[in-house]
C-alpha cells in the first residue's frame, strides 16, 4: 500500500515545519529570507502564503506559541519535547494564531500526519494531545467555531438506544442532557 500524496497545503505545512525545525536544531533564529525549496520543485503563491504565514508568527509571537504549548503539555517542558514534536506543535499553534479562518480540526489533523510522518512512534498521539487542548481555551476563534470544528467534547456522554422496541417508550421519557452538560455545540 503506498502513502496517501500529500496535499498542496500539508507541502506548505511541512517547508514551514523542516524551517522551523532547522533553526530549532541549529540553535538560530527564524531568518526572513526566501524559502529555499531545495530539490521539491516549486511552491505555488497560495503556499508561499501559507508558510511565510506561519513564519511570521513564529518571529513576532514565538513566546505567545510557546507559552501555549507550554500550558497544553501538562507535565512536559517544553525544551524536553523532542525537537520533531515541538517543531510541529509550533507551526501548528502559529497556524492557528496567523490564519484563524483555517479550521481547527484541519490544523490538528495536518500537523497529527506530519508528526507521524517526521517523528517518533508516538509523536501522533503526543501532538494530538496538545493540540487538542491548545486549541480549546484560546483559540483564536470563537469558542463555537471550534465546538462546530471538533463536534462535541470527547468527555461528552453518549447517549445509547436500547435493543428492545420499548425504546421509544423510554426514550420519550428520559431526562435529556443539556448542551451545558455535555460539552456539545448544538
Amino acid at each position: 500500500m503506498t502513502a496517501p500524496t500529500p496535499t498542496a497545503r500539508r507541502r506548505a505545512r511541512e517547508v514551514a515545519f523542516r524551517l522551523a525545525y532547522q533553526a530549532d536544531v541549529m540553535a538560530e533564529p527564524l531568518a526572513a529570507q526566501p524559502l529555499d525549496e531545495g530539490g521539491e520543485g516549486r511552491l505555488s503563491e497560495d503556499q508561499k502564503a501559507l508558510v511565510d504565514d506561519v513564519l511570521a508568527v513564529l518571529r513576532g509571537r514565538g513566546d505567545e506559541v510557546d507559552d501555549r504549548i507550554r500550558q497544553a503539555a501538562q507535565h512536559w517542558e517544553l525544551e524536553r519535547l523532542a525537537a520533531t514534536d515541538r517543531s510541529v506543535l509550533r507551526i501548528a499553534i502559529a497556524e492557528l494564531i496567523g490564519r484563524p479562518g483555517t479550521p481547527v480540526r484541519v490544523v490538528l489533523d495536518e500537523a497529527i500526519e506530519i508528526a507521524r510522518r517526521y517523528g517518533g512512534e508516538e509523536s501522533g498521539r503526543f501532538v494530538n494531545g496538545v493540540l487538542d487542548r491548545a486549541a480549546r481555551p484560546s483559540c483564536p476563534t470563537s469558542t463555537a467555531t471550534w465546538r462546530r470544528s471538533r463536534r462535541c467534547s470527547p468527555t461528552s456522554p453518549r447517549i445509547v438506544r436500547p435493543a428492545s422496541s420499548a425504546w421509544a417508550t423510554s426514550w420519550a421519557t428520559a431526562p435529556r442532557p443539556t448542551s451545558a452538560s455535555t460539552g456539545c455545540a448544538r
